[in-house]
């Protein structure tokens, strides 16, 4: 599949025709995606397996890290923890006040490798604006203990609470029946619309949680048009949505 890119102007530059490359990314994946593409290309082990091994190489990465270590993912990324801030002379100490430990990333050797043989490019006109889904919290919000007992990507839904989502061009047409806010099942793509929203405003959308049946995934969906006679445009939430028992 090839990755779609436009050339916008470069502001950098002073040569009023250099243009640089935008990539126009498909969309966000985590472990579930990851295991999921595994499992299509061929494996003898089950998913949830892969999931696990997935996770505990992430855990040993975050180990190492605080060990000090310089963590070589197996040509996918090198990570290393560094500090932020600036140090008053050489008998300066580490202060949380002015400085903070952080971890470095740099995209490994084996990927770099990979992507600049194999990828294929396809140049569009423009990118098309979309609604863009940022932050999402709940009142009341999920207790810790449920939170932790899922998967990273994976946000526990509270049911009947007020939801706040945060991000650019969320506003829809209410009266428009394919525009709204939706949930849409990971399996099966059963489709859920928001019927209570009290806020309906560009950078913050606030809503009712919608009934939604225990167990399943789902993602979350703003719908809109930003023309009368305008293409319908799809924004999706990065993490997926579930609700326990």
């Amino acid at each position: 599949m090839s990755i779609k890119y436009v050339l916008q102007k470069n502001n950098l530059v002073e040569e009023p025709q250099q243009y640089a490359a935008s990539m126009r990314i498909a969309g966000s994946v985590g472990l579930n995606e990851l295991a999921d593409r595994i499992v299509e290309q061929g494996t003898t082990v089950r998913r949830p397996d892969v999931l696990a091994v997935l996770e505990n190489a992430l855990m040993a990465a975050d180990s190492m890290l605080l060990d000090g270590f310089r963590v070589q993912f197996g040509g996918l990324v090198d990570l290393y923890p560094k500090i932020k801030g600036s140090f008053e002379g050489p008998t300066d100490t580490y202060d949380p006040s002015r400085h903070q430990v952080d971890v470095g990333a740099m995209p490994g050797k084996r990927v770099r490798d990979n992507f600049r043989e194999h990828a294929a490019v396809e140049k569009t006109e423009t990118i098309k604006p979309q609604p863009s889904l940022i932050e999402v919290s709940q009142l009341p919000a999920p207790a810790a203990e449920v939170t932790e007992s899922l998967e990273e990507d994976v946000i526990p839904i509270v049911a009947g609470s007020i939801c706040t989502l945060n991000g650019y061009r969320l506003r829809f047409n209410p009266a428009a029946e394919d525009e709204g806010i939706y949930f849409v099942a990971r399996i099966g793509g059963a489709v859920i619309k928001v019927a209570t929203v009290q806020k309906n405003m560009p950078g913050q959308l606030v809503f009712l949680m919608p009934t939604i049946a225990t167990g399943g995934l789902y993602y979350l969906e703003v719908r809109t048009r930003y023309t009368a006679e305008g293409e319908l445009r799809i924004g999706r939430y990065g993490n997926m949505f579930t609700k326990q028992a």
